[in-house]
């Protein structure tokens, strides 16, 4: 076994992932994962051939794994196999990958796994397999991304870009990977980008929805949660819940600094990354109205919900929306 970074990631594509048996993907910064996981499709199953697979379905019929591994690709060569929302359950289902002397190449991907975690330990010990933890991103580290996403196309942000995107964005992401995604769009056969082409195009809008289901919830309107939530659907709340968390560890460090220095104002100038103009009065009101242990406790039910999810799948739309509405009356009782 080994252990990959994502700076050797590209480096594993050209030289090892030919005899390796498989790579397990796994971290709690939902949006890194997915990045990495693109990355390795695009270099392994550029032709498209590829299988998915859910978790559950293992855990209902075991041999599917075994059987996938083993199959002959009908174009010659190795399939890349992919398990999506693993965890310890499936370690039995997988265990094949230590069978097999040259199968296809199996792909797993898993939320947060903790070192006491089965399925961690079982690729950690399997010579033939690799791990690829994706920590929460910094700043700099989510700049990065971004930089290197538009760079794909051609496109480069000027220093004062940066800045603004940034200061939209902060630690969030996810959003910062949907914002590049349609900056690249906006930009389409341009090269720099500007201040101005990131306000144009990015601006609040690309996270209004979430801003109202979040923003409802911490003010205790049970209504407004209601009504901002009838259009979204499952992915889209079971990926509002990382979002509202990193807003949370945002809101805590602005409290922080309000209960010490008393300025309000202080406080939202002093935060890194800056608060973005256009919520910038809802999060003086967000913190103004909750206290930070009650800020901590929201973010404890918000990452509480986003590990239940990945437990029950099936039931995420259930338990997103329960999680809303517990938030928004402990919010309530505690302005």
């Amino acid at each position: 076994m080994a252990a990959l970074r994502e700076s050797e990631l590209a480096g594993f594509l050209k030289s090892k992932a030919e005899t390796a048996a498989g790579l397990l993907v796994y971290g709690s910064d939902a949006a890194g994962v997915a990045a990495v996981v693109e990355r390795i499709i695009r270099g392994m199953a550029a032709g498209g051939e590829l299988r998915r697979f859910r978790a559950s379905e293992l855990r209902v019929d075991p041999a599917l794994f075994d059987e996938a591994v083993r199959a002959m690709s009908l174009l010659g060569g190795r399939e890349l196999i992919i398990v999506e929302d693993c965890d310890d359950s499936i370690v039995g289902s997988v265990s094949a990958l230590g069978e097999v002397a040259q199968g296809n190449f199996a792909l797993l991907v898993a939320g947060s796994l903790s070192k006491a975690s089965k399925l961690r330990k079982f690729f950690e010990e399997a010579g033939n397999c690799f791990v690829l933890p994706v920590y929460e991103p910094k700043p700099a580290d989510i700049l990065q991304r971004v930089t290197a996403l538009l760079a794909q196309d051609g496109l480069r942000l000027y220093p004062e870009a940066e800045q603004s995107f940034m200061g939209l964005c902060g630690n969030d992401a996810a959003l910062a990977q949907r914002e590049a995604e349609k900056l690249a769009l906006y930009m389409l056969g341009g090269k720099d980008i500007s201040a101005a082409d990131v306000i144009a195009c990015c601006g609040a809008q690309g996270s209004d929805d979430v801003d109202a289901v979040i923003g409802a919830a911490l003010e205790g309107d049970f209504l407004a949660v209601d009504r901002a939530l009838s259009g979204f659907g499952e992915g889209e709340l079971r990926s509002l819940f990382p979002m509202m968390a990193s807003h949370l560890a945002r809101l805590q460090g602005v409290r922080a600094d309000f209960d010490s220095s008393g300025s309000i104002e202080g406080a939202l100038r002093n935060a890194r990354p800056p608060v973005f103009f256009g919520i910038k009065d809802a999060v003086s009101r967000q913190v103004r109205r909750l206290s930070l242990e009650a800020l901590m406790e929201i973010h404890g039910r918000c990452e509480e919900a986003v590990e239940m999810s990945r437990k029950m799948p099936e039931l995420s739309m259930q338990i997103g929306e329960r999680a809303l509405f517990s938030i928004a009356q402990f919010a309530r009782a505690s302005r």
